[in-house]
Formats: C-alpha cells, sequence, structure tokens
C-alpha cells in the first residue's frame, strides 16, 4: 500500500512517547532515504502533531530490509509496482 514501516527505538512507544494516533506525522529526510534506496539511512526523524497542536518529535527506525521492498515502497505499494511491470510488457 505504500506505508512506510517505521519500528520505535528499544524503550519506546506509542505511550512513552505519548501518541494517541490522532497525530499528523512529519517524516524528515524521507526524500533523500527513498532516493539512496535507504542505503545507510535506517534511522529517520519523526515530528507527530496533535489535534491541539502540541508536538512531539522523536527518532524511529525504517523498516525497508531489502532493495525489492525499496521498489514496491517506491512505486506505491506491491500492487502498483506489478501493475506497472504488466504494462510494460
Amino acid at each position: 500500500m505504500g506505508i512506510l514501516p517505521l519500528q520505535y527505538r528499544p524503550g519506546e512507544n506509542a505511550e512513552t512517547l505519548g501518541l494517541t494516533g490522532r497525530e499528523v506525522f512529519d517524516i524528515e529526510g524521507l526524500g533523500e532515504a527513498v532516493a539512496s534506496g535507504f542505503a545507510g539511512v535506517r534511522e529517520l526523524r519523526v515530528r507527530a502533531v496533535s489535534p491541539d497542536g502540541g508536538s512531539v518529535e522523536f527518532t524511529a527506525i525504517a523498516r525497508i530490509d531489502t532493495p525489492q521492498e525499496c521498489l514496491y515502497y517506491q512505486h506505491g505499494g506491491i500492487l502498483a509496482y506489478v501493475l506497472r511491470q504488466l504494462l510494460k510488457e
């Protein structure tokens, strides 16, 4: 689905960070990470802004672990990737 899988760092979770699930997230450096195929980029800075305007920043681990997963993400998900491959043929 083109969803970026992020993992909390050890010792952190939604509760310890005060996240409710209603936040809007901004991920710093994502464009550069995607452009490099996530080569050497594992940790991304995340800013979560709550509906009341409060925010929390934390570092999360990007779980794009293989070059193929990076391709799927770049195409917006596995379905979009497969469809584009079929259209090339």
